[in-house]
């Protein structure tokens, strides 16, 4: 039994470290331009071999020289259409002339933000307590703030989608959201108006 917890605690301990092996970025809006670095005061050159999206696997961009300034490389990187994560693979003429690899990841999410579903899941959640709340308990300025809120975040998800997820269901989910705010808004309103509620 011991045997079988040590190798297990080894096993966490060597993936801990696989999983740091490559350099993250972090995030870029979709559809917004990304600069590539690489440093390196040795280096004649430094060129991106290629870079990849997943989950699909598809090459995105293939043997390209990154422009030099100084000890810097860049490339400014403006194809990010698909949503995922991007790897970049590329190589430069490092310590003594000897061909060195490196490689690193970003990921292009709606936002720009990646990880934040849990909030986006509190804020949907007290939109809708605070809407149905007011709505029906009939306190009308509770109800008009619910309302607001429930199509402010309706307006955000249909434009950035919910996380790293945009398509027809976040869509839908927005349109709802908005319908519902404006629902939970505008009838307390025209109550208050006519005295009625």
């Amino acid at each position: 039994m011991k045997k079988i917890i040590l190798t297990l605690i080894i096993g966490i301990f060597l993936l801990s470290f696989m999983g740091a092996s490559i350099p993250h970025l972090g995030g870029v809006q979709q559809g917004e331009c990304i600069i590539l670095k690489q440093t390196c005061a040795t280096c004649t050159y430094n060129n991106i071999s290629r870079i990849i999206v997943n989950p699909s696997s598809s090459i995105v961009l293939e043997d390209v020289a990154m422009t030099r300034d100084g000890t810097f490389y860049n490339y400014s990187f403006c194809n990010t259409t698909l949503l995922g994560e991007y790897q970049v693979d590329g190589f430069g003429d490092y310590i003594g002339g000897v061909l060195t690899t490196w490689n690193y990841e970003f990921d292009v999410t709606p936002s720009g933000f990646k990880g934040v579903l849990g909030l986006f899941i509190i804020l949907i959640v007290g939109a809708y307590a605070i809407g149905f709340i007011g709505f029906f308990g009939k306190h009308e300025w509770v109800s008009v703030l619910g309302g607001l809120a429930m199509m402010l975040l309706g307006i955000y998800i249909a434009r950035y989608g919910l996380d790293v997820y945009r398509n027809f269901m976040t869509i839908g989910f927005s349109y709802f959201t908005i319908g519902l705010g404006g629902l939970f808004t505008l009838v307390p309103l025209i109550e208050m108006i006519r005295g009625n509620y």
